[in-house]
């Protein structure tokens, strides 16, 4: 298996399998199209006609696409078309149900998948799994960009405390690892399969063993799998579905040597939550008083309560003198203006850069010309203790 590294000339390699906008309208699609599909399904009052169409065209569809054996997994479209094949003693339609549920099988065991990087001889190891399980179970472009950023300069996170909201599959925060920080914590919220995954990208980069499959994670019912080293890791099921139902919380870990995985809702961060314990399964919230000296944010602004939530979330975790990374695309221009007014609100400052297009179309990032304004860097201090540290030859500080 070969992985795209940044020392290469040819980074085409990056667009073929990072996540993005294109992915998720298509999975949007393709849930619409699989649900329709199945209720005619199990509908005996449709025709025999009608339902031999949906179930030929599910199962082409399931063959064919990525998005729609996904969509087919999340829905359990195996476990319904097993059901309508007991209900039916139409030959043709029997025949052409089982050949779905066969095709759904080898759709469910496409399971998750690994990846490995060389940022600039930085090497960092991730698990993915599906954009069903929520956007941040892929790796996106512009993590691939802010890690360029990163590696580039390793002496900004060299012993330094480092938190990444909305880590998705944490590719930036494990890399902030091997650059040198002292503390690396990872952090998401919302969809439990982000946040198993995460933990399973920890582990993986963290604890697995060098001569693990880089492709395979071993599945089992009786114990979670476990590294040569013996450190528990999240398990993953044939299907790809990481899943804490069959381990015993207590088996489970969220920390490997200075890695953390950690849940962090931004929209509770002025409610000051102590509660530590979630769901067996999930790791433990983030304490409400711990601060980071380097906060790093990738590709976080999807929606408008995005532009008031994450100010709020590195307003409270930014310590004095500390500084804030973001890149992201500018998906819209009102969201992204409210977003820099709401971090000059908390008392905070933020300089913004536009990627130039080289930049992007070197790395071959798909989906980069749908954002109205780019890719844009921004860096963020404290207006009254800034940061010390870092370059300011090109910064300007914003002032709308």
């Amino acid at each position: 298996m070969s992985y795209p590294s940044m020392e290469s000339d040819d980074d085409d390699d990056i667009s073929e399998c990072n996540a993005d906008e294109g992915d998720f309208y298509e999975l949007l699609i393709a849930g619409e199209r699989v649900g329709e599909w199945l209720d005619t399904i199990r509908n005996r009052d449709k025709t025999k006609v009608v339902r031999l169409r949906a179930v030929r065209e599910l199962t082409a569809a399931m063959d064919t696409k990525e998005a729609y054996a996904e969509e087919a997994r999340q829905a359990e479209a195996a476990t319904v078309l097993t059901k309508a094949l007991t209900l039916t003693q139409d030959e043709e339609l029997m025949d052409a149900i089982s050949a779905a549920i066969s095709v759904c099988g080898g759709a469910l065991s496409r399971g998750s998948t690994s990846r490995e990087f060389d940022f600039l001889g930085y090497k960092v190891r991730i698990k993915e799994s599906s954009l069903g399980d929520g956007l941040g179970a892929r790796m996106w472009g512009a993590s691939y960009l802010m890690c360029k950023d990163l590696a580039s300069a390793p002496s900004l996170l060299a012993g330094k405390r480092v938190l990444e909201l909305g880590a998705g599959v944490g590719v930036c925060g494990l890399l902030a690892r091997e650059l040198g920080a002292e503390r690396v914590v990872l952090t998401e919220a919302l969809f439990p399969g982000v946040l198993k995954n995460l933990a399973d990208s920890a582990a993986f980069h963290c604890e697995a063993a060098s001569d693990l499959p880089p492709d395979t994670c071993p599945a089992g019912e009786d114990a979670p799998y476990r590294t040569a080293k013996g450190v528990p890791c999240m398990r993953w099921h044939p299907d790809g579905r990481g899943t804490g139902t069959h381990v015993s919380p207590g088996d489970l870990r969220f920390d490997y040597g200075n890695v953390s995985v950690r849940y962090l809702d931004w929209s509770e961060e002025d409610d000051k939550v102590t509660e530590s314990s979630l769901a067996p399964g999930l790791p433990p919230r983030l304490p409400p008083d711990e601060k980071f000296e380097v906060i790093l944010v990738c590709d976080c602004l999807y929606e408008m309560e995005h532009a008031t939530w994450l100010p709020l979330a590195i307003a409270s975790r930014l310590a004095p003198h500390g500084r804030c990374h973001i890149l992201c695309p500018v998906r819209y221009e009102d969201m992204f203006k409210a977003f820099r007014s709401n971090i000059r609100s908390r008392g905070l400052r933020v300089s913004v850069e536009v990627a130039q297009d080289s930049e992007w179309d070197r790395a071959g990032i798909r989906g980069s010309a749908e954002y109205p304004g780019g890719f844009t860097r921004l860096r963020i201090e404290w207006l009254t203790s800034p940061a010390t540290d870092w370059d300011r030859t090109h910064m300007e500080w914003c002032t709308y």
